[in-house]
């Protein structure tokens, strides 16, 4: 089996005023990529440049790569860390560490075979022994078990031969298998970093890029790996800046300052006449939520939830958060549309302030109460949450915001202590169980809102062990209503990666909103 990652680039052409139209229409209905102006190049292209300066709206968490979930932390990891398959940017499962593997007929047993060559950043060889050290602690740690929970027993066989049994037969095992939880760490490196390994990640990897340093709140610099098992990076140096607003990201990247940054609509109109301009835009799995408490009052209590789902409309949240339609795909559902156990029957919420006060009222909250709305640094949840601020006034609630960073959010979240929070969640791939039992399965990490219901727990796992994809989708459209219902949290579109980059970058982004610098490359 290819054991190397093809070098493709994605086509990119500037979208004209006259397109844009089409553009949105495509975005809209979630078809994949609309791309900006590139040339065919491969990955032997020269320039002057070995170095690139990225911008980003999230510093990561951690960089522990099996005990992480936010986006800040999957972003930069993946230029670090690999794992034993691949998932390509159109989550086309392909081979990394693992070169082939063999898959019994029942389905349970997955026995990996290693690459023979490759080095940990440390110099030292990976082995099967990391591989099962890295499953271990990915299983130990609490944020993987979207991927891990199906995993029963696991071993080393021999040096580069890696053996995984599973409690059943799982649909999407590979895509489990290829998830940015199940990267491969040296278990000698991580047991010399001790307690500093999550900031601090000395020759941990296997990745084409190696960790050099991380100011807190400015950048982290990588650095490329020159003893890679693969062809060395065209680009050496790499330097991740974190900028938390959106108008001083894109100021930046038009400045020079940024090589390639997250931007926002208004941006890619600026680009038609920029040659020095181009863009990026693709629909991803990253859904964007209201979440709700739903261990404490008032947000226990079903009619609250359903009243603010009312209060809102869902379509005029995403223009608030980016400024036009463009910036994401409105959804009622947690799952993709063009995903396995997408429900098509879900409809948006319509927003009905009568109807949304009238719910309150009969919940008991006719008089409205005061609440609290915690949202990351960055500017389209900060838009959301200014924008539900608004709509909860109009049936009575008061709302506070309270903004930190992304890392502070997910703390204090975990600890019980966010009422209302604006939250992202990105699939592993398009299955349904990635997106559902983790976020609404009893007990999961993932499982934010604190939502516990006993019947959609026993279909989720039924339809996690089911091998008959017709009963999987049946399943999945239950449980998709009854979520729909109890508003648990409050879906509200799929973003739309929208990345802006100078012209003479050769570059490509992810529908998991994950971009691999290692294929990238300067005219």
């Amino acid at each position: 089996m290819e054991n190397k990652r093809k070098k493709s680039r994605i086509t990119k052409k500037i979208m004209s005023m006259a397109l844009a139209a089409t553009m949105v229409i495509g975005v809209l209905s979630g078809c994949g990529n609309s791309d900006a102006k590139t040339t065919e190049t491969s990955k032997k292209s020269s320039s002057d440049r070995e170095d690139i300066i990225v911008g980003y709206h999230m510093e990561p968490a951690t960089l522990d790569p099996n005990n992480m979930g936010d986006g800040g932390s999957f972003m930069v990891t993946a230029q670090i860390y690999e794992g034993l398959l691949w998932l390509t940017d159109d989550l086309e499962v392909e081979p990394m560490l693992a070169k082939s593997w063999d898959i019994t007929e029942d389905g349970l047993k997955y026995t990996f075979h290693l690459e023979e060559d490759v080095q940990f950043h440390n110099g030292e060889p990976l082995t099967a022994d990391d591989v099962l050290f890295s499953y271990q602690r990915a299983m130990d740690g609490g944020y993987a078990g979207s991927v891990t929970d199906i995993i029963d027993t696991m071993q080393a066989i021999d040096e580069h031969t890696f053996e995984v049994t599973l409690k059943y037969a799982y649909e999407p095992a590979l895509e489990c298998f290829a998830s940015h939880f199940l990267r491969v760490v040296s278990k000698k490196a991580v047991e010399e970093c001790g307690d500093s390994f999550s900031y601090n990640p000395v020759d941990a990897g296997t990745g084409p890029y190696k960790f050099v340093s991380w100011d807190s709140g400015n950048n982290i610099v990588l650095e490329a790996n020159e003893g890679y098992w693969r062809e060395e990076a065209s680009i050496k140096k790499m330097e991740i800046r974190f900028l938390a607003d959106q108008t001083t990201l894109s100021s930046a990247l038009e400045a020079g300052d940024l090589d390639v940054a997250p931007i926002s609509v208004t941006d890619v109109l600026k680009y038609e006449d920029n040659p020095d301009m181009g863009y990026l835009s693709k629909a991803s799995t990253t859904l964007n939520f209201v979440g709700f408490n739903n261990a404490e009052t008032p947000f226990d209590n079903k009619l609250v939830r359903q009243a603010i789902a009312y209060c809102c409309d869902t379509d005029e949240l995403i223009l608030c958060a980016f400024d036009s339609e463009m910036g994401g795909t409105a959804t009622a559902g947690a799952v993709p549309s063009d995903g396995f156990g997408y429900n098509k029957e879900l409809k948006l919420y319509p927003k009905d302030v009568e109807k949304a006060k009238e719910l309150l009222a009969e919940a008991g909250y006719a008089n409205g109460f005061t609440t609290t709305i915690y949202t990351p640094n960055n500017t389209p949840r900060k838009n959301i949450a200014t924008y539900l601020q608004s709509c909860l006034a109009e049936i009575g609630i008061t709302a506070d915001i309270e903004v930190m960073e992304q890392a502070a959010v997910l703390d204090e979240i975990r600890a019980g202590n966010c009422p209302i929070f604006i939250m992202g969640f990105s699939g592993v791939a398009g299955d349904a169980d990635f997106f559902y039992y983790g976020n609404f399965h009893s007990g999961q990490t993932y499982n934010y809102s604190n939502y516990y219901n006993e019947e959609i727990d026993e279909k989720l796992d039924k339809a996690k062990q089911s091998t008959d994809s017709a009963e999987r989708e049946s399943l999945y459209k239950e449980i998709s209503e009854t979520i729909y219902e109890d508003v648990p949290v409050l879906p509200t579109y799929f973003q739309n990666g929208l990345w802006g980059f100078k012209s003479n970058l050769n570059c490509s982004i992810s529908a998991t909103g994950r971009f691999y610098v290692y294929d990238w490359s300067w005219k």
